[in-house]
């Protein structure tokens, strides 16, 4: 299977769910899926591509101020690069709510390809962390949602990413119960 996925960040940048994404994505690679990851890059001044551990990653430029809502410069660039991978892509994942960048692919994937399964993992935490992310998300993780299939239809198409969404999961959640149990 031919599957993308969207985030906003992407090792070798260190977090929750860049772990997560790190992990779904190799796995996936390790099966034989084809697996591309699409990620947003700040500061850069145009889009580049890699392969790391089998998997395709490609950074595109966005406009991050202090870190957050990871807007895409050159919209129609990435509308058409988006277009050319789902022209083939079996499944798209998308992770996180918390930028601008993964909620427009999630509606621009259910525009350019309506027939594309969608998952959307919005990685939310109940709230922005300003009056404006508040206002912009409560909208966006909407629109997000809507425009994404429910998880179960993929679930049964495709059972190893359950597993391995599992299998991430386990080891994250240990990986914060040994950082808790550590002293200071």
């Amino acid at each position: 299977m031919r599957i993308l996925l969207v985030t906003p960040s992407y090792y070798p940048n260190i977090g929750g769910v860049e772990y997560v994404v790190k992990s779904i994505a190799e796995r996936l690679a390790a099966l034989g899926h084809e697996t591309t990851v699409v990620t947003s890059d700040p500061k850069a001044d145009k889009p580049r591509e890699e392969e790391i551990n089998g998997v395709h990653v490609i950074r595109w430029p966005t406009w991050a101020p202090s870190g957050a809502y990871h807007i895409p410069k050159e919209v129609g660039q990435l509308r058409s690069l988006i277009q050319k991978l789902l022209s083939d892509a079996d499944a798209v994942h998308v992770h996180s709510a918390h930028a601008v960048l993964t909620v427009w692919a999630v509606a621009t994937a259910r525009r350019i390809n309506p027939d594309v399964r969608i998952i959307f993992t919005p990685h939310y935490h109940g709230t922005g962390h300003s009056a404006l992310r508040r206002l912009l998300w409560r909208r966006y993780v909407a629109h997000a949602v809507e425009a994404a299939n429910l998880i179960n239809k993929l679930r049964k198409e495709l059972p190893e990413l359950e597993i391995i969404q599992q299998q991430a999961s386990q080891k994250l959640h240990h990986i914060v119960d040994s950082v808790k149990a550590t002293p200071p």
